[in-house]
């Protein structure tokens, strides 16, 4: 695929190709991103899967020989209608249907969506297209799995929704309680990802792109924003919200109602808001809580 066949030639500086689409740090082949500043110029050009780029004229110099440029005052908004361009062109999946499976009558099921053995899916649950469900998984009443996320581009009445072209994975044995949703990833060969033996609780919310590895828990009414990585055998408690393209680490807690803004190390417990390692915290807190006493 080349820039000249997605966009007027008015905005092609110098013609190049592509196979993918997506952020600055994407790892695939042939890859086209955008940027807006001197900063994500320079992240992207670091990037050696880089073979096009959507920047703005005053940039475009600034981009070695050999890469395709293509050119916009809104670099962002140009690599997006390229991605919606390329979504009409996708095609649909193919799906299909383990055995042992439970079924409500009320869940719709999209005929692209793989599902595994044993899976029981509960009244009123939704899942999409690319949607991948291993073994054994359990989705609650109203759970929602591959809709599209808070993304979009234009400002006022050209303001609109970016359609997501990923995937979803449930790993086996995990279990999305009643009311939660999982994201599709945005752009296509992407995924959000549950791993195995995880649970999701009520209410929660798993943005796009987002990492939960195995046996992590995301207790009840949470948010995982999107491009946030998460675990393996992390514990988020109820009400906690972790910011996007945030890491927490191997068996790393945040307890209920934590506001996780930085990255948690591994092993390491943080509470609050904004979030900072507990045992920190709750000595800093003792005076005020004997003054309180007193």
């Amino acid at each position: 695929m080349k820039l000249s066949d997605l966009m007027p030639l008015d905005a092609v500086f110098t013609d190049g190709e592509f196979t993918s689409v997506g952020l600055h740090d994407r790892t695939c082949e042939s890859l086209v991103t955008f940027a807006c500043n001197d900063y994500y110029l320079r992240l992207a050009l670091s990037n050696r899967h880089l073979t096009s780029i959507v920047t703005t004229p005053q940039l475009a110099a600034q981009v070695p020989k050999g890469l395709g440029v293509a050119i916009s005052e809104n670099p962002r908004d140009l690599l997006y209608e390229i991605h919606e361009k390329l979504l009409q062109q996708q095609q649909p999946p193919i799906g299909s249907l383990g055995s042992d499976c439970m079924i409500h009558p009320t869940a719709v099921v999209s005929p692209g969506a793989v599902i595994g053995n044993g899976v029981k899916i509960e009244e009123f649950a939704v899942i999409r297209s690319n949607v991948q469900i291993g073994d054994d998984v359990i989705l609650g009443a109203g759970s929602k799995l591959g809709v599209d996320g808070i993304l979009y581009r234009g400002r006022g009445k050209n303001r609109r929704l970016i359609p997501h072209a990923g995937s979803v994975e449930i790993g086996c044995g995990s279990a999305i309680l009643h009311n939660s949703v999982v994201m599709s990833a945005v752009f296509q060969g992407e995924t959000t990802h549950v791993g195995e033996g995880c649970v999701i609780g009520s209410n929660s919310i798993i943005g796009h792109n987002a990492q939960i590895y195995e046996d992590s828990v995301v207790s009840n009414n949470c948010v995982v924003a999107r491009g946030s990585k998460v675990g393996p055998a992390a514990f988020i408690g109820t009400g906690s919200v972790i910011r996007e393209f945030t890491v927490l680490g191997s068996e790393s807690r945040a307890q209920a109602g934590s506001i996780v803004v930085r990255d948690v190390e591994a092993g390491e417990t943080v509470s609050g808001n904004f979030a900072t390692t507990h045992s920190t915290r709750i000595r800093s807190e003792r005076p005020f809580q004997r003054s309180l006493v007193e």
